[in-house]
């Protein structure tokens, strides 16, 4: 159900897995759960089948985890039954995990080592500066009159929770949380399992709102560009950068093209300067140095560890307490379809910080500290293997509904208020009339980056004219960010939805006019003072032809 969800969106898997030549036998290699070289005949006598740990024995693992973070008294609060209590909320959430149906269900106790790693962050930054603002986001919060029932929300405040619970509640959002599509039940699940020395008044609900305004906490400490929206992709991605790149552990970020993956990592890298950062919450945390690698299936093991070297030696003789260096592979997907498997070099890279090689020369000196170990953050567009995504944190993004993309397209409407006002009754058509050509789709062509882009044209045309954009305009919009598909009919299906806020003439009936042929499109977006209008945000062209010459003498 997963490969085929995945295989059904096109995202670079551009051979089908019935097509390919990568098989074991007649099996698809895609299809298996890991991807590994079959052993020996002669060692067969030697397997082991380990099995899996049961819930009893798993969770004695846990208690012993848990104790030997909590004994450090510098850590946290000597508090009686403080350990049984963690214990037991990470067993609940191993427990839920593993009742998925999907990649979600592929986790183990490297999981509760970095669950308690994030603790011991959260509750180290709450003691320096995250307190602090998280009591002015809620009491923003709760000051606010709730005008549908009369009455102040300040009312309804549930208990203010601990330093310790919050840290454990915010260490659940990064480790377990983020990697879940539907998130309601697993809230649920674990809010059942806190009580004294860890309360949770709230249940579920308390869980979500507090991981809600840590996150916009940490995005409102960001300077960001106009026409970006602060929506939930973006919010959560930053947030769980920030956390995973300060305390080095891997991030595995996965969402379709659009969901703010790239958007983040430029703006933590701007945002994480150390003590050089505008923010008070971004001078208490490391300076960033990014280093990306473009992967492709073309990529070898040899780039792949050249890269995370190249940062080893920007941390050398820096203060790491204070300094951090970060491999980013972008399109880390695409490398899966080497025939060299460059990813397998992942595998000692972030399980023990070493190359896993004869020339490396940290090999013989065993696992490398934590703390001398250079931050991953992995882009994809797809979910990777297990044995892979099992040695870091995986944040999954996926489509966004209706609701998320009317609230998107009206923070990046909220640069001017009075061009705002202008198309703010445009904004839930075009969200509906998006998400009903998405839907459509026989294959994903269209996507999120055509939806926004074609939110920001009908704002431009809305300032350009200091009106509501007519229906031309919209339709000159709408064909120029969702052109390409012969089969698709874009423009009927946006008008189906307009019919009521245009009056539409005889003559607009839909059909392609002289100034809506290709050609005419394409000099709009070549057209610099068109660009102009538009932000300086005019798309990048890709001109599919049969004919090069021909396209090329347009063009010119």
């Amino acid at each position: 159900e997963m490969i085929k969800r995945l295989e059904d969106a096109g995202l670079g898997y551009h051979v089908r897995a019935t097509e390919t030549e990568d098989k074991l036998g007649r099996i698809p290699l895609r299809q298996l759960v890991y991807r590994v070289h079959p052993l020996p005949g002669s060692m067969s006598p030697l397997v082991w089948d380990f099995g899996q740990l049961n819930a009893a024995v798993e969770k004695l693992y846990v208690h012993q985890i848990v104790l030997r973070y909590v004994r450090k008294q510098e850590d946290f609060p000597d508090e009686p039954d403080l350990i049984e209590t963690i214990t037991g909320v990470l067993a609940a959430a191993q427990a839920f995990m593993r009742e998925q149906k999907d990649e979600c269900s592929f986790v183990s106790l490297r999981d509760v080592e970095r669950a308690m790693m994030v603790m011991k962050w959260f509750y180290w930054l709450s003691g320096e500066i995250l307190d602090e603002l998280m009591l002015k986001a809620e009491e923003d919060l709760y000051k606010r009159f709730d005008l549908r029932e009369g009455r102040d929300v300040l009312t309804q405040r549930p208990e203010p929770l601990s330093r310790v619970t919050r840290a454990l509640v915010l260490s659940l959002g990064v480790c377990y949380q983020a990697r879940l599509r539907e998130r309601d039940a697993f809230r649920d699940r674990v809010a059942h399992a806190f009580r004294d020395p860890c309360p949770l008044s709230g249940g579920g609900r308390q869980i979500k709102d507090e991981i809600d305004r840590c996150q916009e906490v940490f995005l409102a400490q960001m300077q960001l560009g106009k026409n970006i929206a602060r929506n939930e992709a973006l919010r959560e991605n930053v947030f769980m950068m920030v956390v995973c790149i300060d305390t080095r552990i891997p991030l595995f970020l996965v969402g379709k093209p659009g969901s703010s993956k790239s958007l983040a990592k430029t703006e933590v890298a701007d945002a994480m300067q150390g003590d050089s950062s505008i923010s008070p919450l971004f001078r208490c945390l490391k300076q960033v140095h990014m280093v990306s690698y473009q992967c492709s299936p073309l990529s070898t093991p040899s780039g792949i560890v050249g890269t995370f070297k190249q940062c080893q030696q920007y941390q050398k003789d820096k203060n790491l307490d204070r300094f951090v260096a970060v491999v980013v592979l972008d399109e880390v997907g695409l490398a899966e379809d080497s025939p060299r498997l460059p990813l397998k070099a992942l595998h000692p890279l972030l399980e023990d910080g070493t190359g896993g090689g004869d020339d490396d020369s940290r090999s013989g000196q065993g696992i490398v500290p934590i703390k001398e170990r250079v931050a991953f953050v992995g882009i994809s567009n797809w979910a990777l293997d297990p044995a892979k995504m099992n040695r870091g944190i995986m944040v999954s993004r996926g489509q966004p509904d209706s609701e998320e993309l009317v609230r998107t397209a009206g923070d990046i409407c909220n640069t001017d208020e009075e061009v705002g006002q202008h198309i703010k009754h445009l904004i839930n058509h075009l969200a509906k009339a998006y998400c009903t050509l998405y839907e459509g789709q026989k294959r994903e062509f269209f996507g999120l980056r055509d939806f926004y882009s074609l939110v920001k044209m009908v704002y431009s045309y809305s300032a350009a004219s200091g009106n509501t954009p007519t229906w031309r305009e919209v339709e000159r919009a709408v064909r120029r960010n969702f052109g390409g598909l012969d089969v698709e009919r874009p423009v009927a299906t946006f008008r189906k939805l307009f019919h009521l806020s245009f009056s539409f003439q005889a003559s607009e009936d839909g059909r392609e006019e002289e100034h809506d042929n290709a050609v005419s499109l394409i000099t709009d977006s070549l057209n610099r003072s068109d660009s102009v209008h538009y932000h300086g945000d005019s798309r990048y062209l890709l001109i599919l032809s049969e004919n090069c010459d021909a396209a090329l003498t347009i063009l010119q």
